[in-house]
């Protein structure tokens, strides 16, 4: 069975502002190099809190996944690897509270390396934008995907998928704003 990994953005109060690297693509399954793609290390990001009901910003702590930067905490890249993850190339990241100026350095930008095409675009609901699908409902062959620990979807890259012992590991870590989808299997498998 796979999953796919997300946040809860339903309760996301946080907004995560890359300050530096907007022209890295960290979502296209590729081996990226700090000379020739021009990476500026640390890379830079400002978080704000929307403020509650009362005015005053909700501040519950920050997410351990953001997918939009794909940042992770160290620690959830540290349990992906203990899950016998193997093709996660990160860089280190500087986060700043926009409000307080405290900057944490305990997250790292997480590049996925590894793409593959397992929607069963049949059985699935989904509407094309661009060159990619965004999934109401995903459907995948899990047979396409091999033994992947962990990938990206071919068919929407934004989409990261993970195996089901690698989703038992994270539901273990009790980590902070991260969302596992079971996801259905297609029948001809």
């Amino acid at each position: 069975m796979y999953f796919r990994l997300d946040a809860d953005v339903a309760d996301m109060s946080q907004y995560w502002e890359q300050q530096n690297n907007q022209h890295v693509m960290t979502i296209m399954g590729e081996l990226l190099s700090v000379e020739d793609d021009a990476i500026e290390l640390p890379f830079q990001f400002t978080v704000t809190f929307t403020p509650g009901l009362d005015g005053e910003p909700r501040r519950q702590g920050l997410y351990d996944f953001v997918p939009s930067t794909n940042t992770m905490h160290k620690r959830l890249v540290a349990a992906l690897e203990a899950a016998g993850v193997d093709n996660l190339q990160t860089f280190p990241a500087e986060v700043t509270d926009g409000t307080s100026g405290v900057v944490s350095n305990d997250y790292v930008v997480a590049n996925v390396i590894g793409i593959a095409s397992v929607a069963d675009l049949a059985e699935s609901q989904s509407q094309e934008l661009a060159d990619v699908r965004v999934f109401e409902r995903l459907v995948i062959d899990p047979e396409k995907a091999g033994r992947a620990l962990m990938f990206r979807l071919a068919e929407s890259q934004i989409e990261i998928i993970v195996a089901e012992t690698v989703a038992e590991t994270i539901r273990g870590g009790g980590f902070a704003g991260i969302v596992l989808e079971p996801l259905s299997e297609s029948r001809q498998s």
